[in-house]
């Protein structure tokens, strides 16, 4: 409920004169108090809460963090949807960060042991293997881990299933 219902419902609320004076149930008012919703916070991508968090610890307003960085992917990630206003409720009110999609990647027609892309993080290498996430291997990769390691290709290739994944 926003502030204007919450406005609305009290002025329909009974009420009593005693000695001259309207009184109103200080147990409805606080009924409805209640009911108001705080603004949600606003979601947003791990890299831009990085770069807000950055802009707050060197010092910067608002207005430079908007407008004063050349940084691209912030610049272009603005620009898109109208962000500005999302940024600008995160600086304000606190965010929320949005979850990436994750993909799994199968190559097709391989042995079953060895058909899903993993990312070793031991050896910081990329391999075909089995699904089974464990400690040193990911299974899961977000779009942009995979464009950044040459994958970019496997979205729309028919040698490749793509699933999204939880």
């Amino acid at each position: 409920m926003n502030t204007q219902e919450i406005l609305n419902k009290i002025e329909q609320l009974p009420s009593h004169l005693i000695d001259k004076k309207v009184v109103i149930s200080k147990d409805s008012v606080l009924e409805l108090v209640r009911q108001l919703n705080d603004r949600p916070k606003v979601k947003i991508p791990q890299f831009v809460a990085d770069y807000l968090e950055q802009q707050k610890q060197r010092g910067k307003k608002l207005f430079t963090a908007l407008f004063g960085d050349n940084n691209e992917a912030i610049i272009n990630w603005l620009d898109m949807n109208n962000n500005e206003e999302i940024f600008t409720r995160a600086w304000l009110d606190g965010y929320e960060i949005e979850q990436e999609k994750r993909y799994r990647v199968k190559f097709k027609n391989l042995a079953e042991r060895q058909l899903y892309l993993n990312y070793d993080k031991e050896y910081d290498e990329w391999i075909f293997v089995s699904m089974l996430e464990i400690d040193t291997f990911s299974t899961s990769h977000t779009k942009d881990e995979l464009e950044e390691a040459g994958f970019g290709g496997v979205f729309g290739n028919s040698m490749f299933e793509v699933e999204e994944v939880e």
